[in-house]
Parts: C-alpha cells; sequence; structure tokens
C-alpha cells in the first residue's frame, strides 16, 4: 500500500513537472514568435513609403500600364496627363 501511495505521489510530480515544463516551451515558444513578427514588421515598414500627399487642384500625371495593341512600348509616353485633382478619397485614391 505504502508503494502504491509513492507511486501515486511520483506520478503526481511527473505530471506536474510536466506540465509546467510544456506550459515553459509554450512561453517561449510565444515570445520567440512576438520577436520574430517585430523583426519582420521593422523589415517591412523600412522598405515602405508614405504615399505622396496630393490636394484639390494639384496636376499630376499618371503612368501608363501596357500600350495599346500593336504600338512598341519604347515609342508610346511613358504618362498621361497631366490630370489635376478634382477630389481626394479615402485609400489614397484621387479624382
Amino acid at each position: 500500500s505504502s508503494e502504491s501511495r509513492v507511486l501515486t505521489e511520483l506520478d503526481e510530480e511527473a505530471s506536474v513537472d510536466l506540465n509546467s515544463s510544456r506550459s515553459e516551451v509554450r512561453q517561449e515558444i510565444n515570445s520567440h514568435v512576438e520577436l520574430t513578427q517585430q523583426r519582420q514588421k521593422e523589415a517591412y515598414d523600412k522598405k515602405r513609403c508614405q504615399p505622396i500627399q496630393y490636394r484639390v487642384g494639384d496636376l499630376v500625371r499618371v503612368e501608363r500600364q501596357t500600350p495599346a495593341t500593336g504600338q512598341s512600348k519604347k515609342l508610346v509616353p511613358r504618362y498621361q496627363g497631366p490630370y489635376r485633382i478634382t477630389a481626394v478619397l479615402d485609400y489614397d485614391r484621387f479624382q
């Protein structure tokens, strides 16, 4: 009977140690994930530039995406415009 009680106590201690070990590992992993995410954010933000702030009345030129069919890309002007900004919309959009 005392042997079974000792075994029970050892099992309980082992399970407590295992659970505390798991929580420590989990906390360590979470801290590493947060650190990695912070580094990735800093690297992304370093490459990201702030959008140009235009106001109503500003003149702008728009870069052409693709030339019309049959035209040489080298001979087509790179920009269209100038256009006048008539309204400033959300999310860096303009009219």
